[in-house]
């Protein structure tokens, strides 16, 4: 199946490792004119190299400056942009409620400020008649209760929510707002890959009591969901968050 996304101008924030990384490489492979974001020297570097025709920038999205500088460098470079691929978050905490108050700011600022900030700032960029699009990668942790940090799970809820709503407003500008929440997904350096190495029995046993599928995503998977969305393929769908668990969440 084509998604027909050839020469679309898609920024993808967070897109040097990880799913982030499969994200943008499915829409390089795709033709589209791809922006690879990341916050070190070097990872941007290495994308570079592997990826001539794309389009990189150095860019932590905790910092107004770096945003703004990406504005810039956006209208300077391409223009304008047919899609924001909202790839922002971390959630390595403890579990429980053992952390401290500075520690829940932290994670929500991450998962979920910094996406408000990213999409007010750069949201203007996003050329109305070519049919636009807003991703937010989010987690299915946000949608029932896990054993995932309960910091974590509570901005991963509050994003979903925030694009919900956002989705109804911004349709008004014909740009489509939708989310995509995956399960467990497995690649190399993923906290999935290290408890792997640590206790591959217990985690392959939780894999398969919990998932129905019985086995880990691989990132494509989920690329191939957010390269649907982008595409005018799914062009009736507003405002919904695409889970993609293998079966895991018992939410409707």
């Amino acid at each position: 199946m084509s998604f027909n996304l050839k020469n679309k101008k898609i920024l993808v924030c967070g897109s040097t490792r990880g799913i982030g990384f499969d994200i943008a490489k499915k829409f390089y492979e795709e033709k589209a004119h791809v922006l690879f974001t990341g916050r070190t020297s070097k990872k941007i570097s290495e994308i570079d190299k592997k990826f001539k025709n794309s389009y990189t920038f150095k860019c932590d999205f905790s910092n107004e400056s770096d945003i703004q500088d990406l504005k810039t460098y956006i209208k300077g470079n391409l223009g304008y942009l047919d899609s924001i691929v909202c790839n922002i978050g971390f959630g390595k905490t403890q579990t429980g409620f053992e952390e401290s108050l500075d520690d829940w700011y932290k994670i929500i600022e991450i998962n979920l400020m910094y996406a408000v900030n990213t999409i007010k700032t750069l949201s203007s960029l996003l050329k109305s008649k070519n049919n636009p699009t807003i991703i937010f990668i989010s987690s299915i942790c946000g949608l029932e209760g896990t054993h995932a940090p309960i910091s974590y799970s509570s901005a991963k809820a509050a994003l979903n929510l925030f694009s919900k709503n956002l989705s109804t407003i911004y349709i008004k500008k014909n740009i489509r707002v939708n989310t995509v929440s995956p399960g467990n997904v497995l690649f190399k350096g993923s906290t999935w890959d290290q408890k792997l190495k640590e206790n591959k029995k217990k985690v392959l046993k939780l894999i398969e009591e919990n998932v129905p599928i019985k086995r880990f995503a691989n990132p494509r998977e989920i690329s191939n969901v957010v390269a649907f969305l982008v595409s005018d393929l799914s062009s009736f769908i507003v405002g919904q968050n695409i889970v993609v668990d293998g079966g895991q969440t018992n939410t409707l």
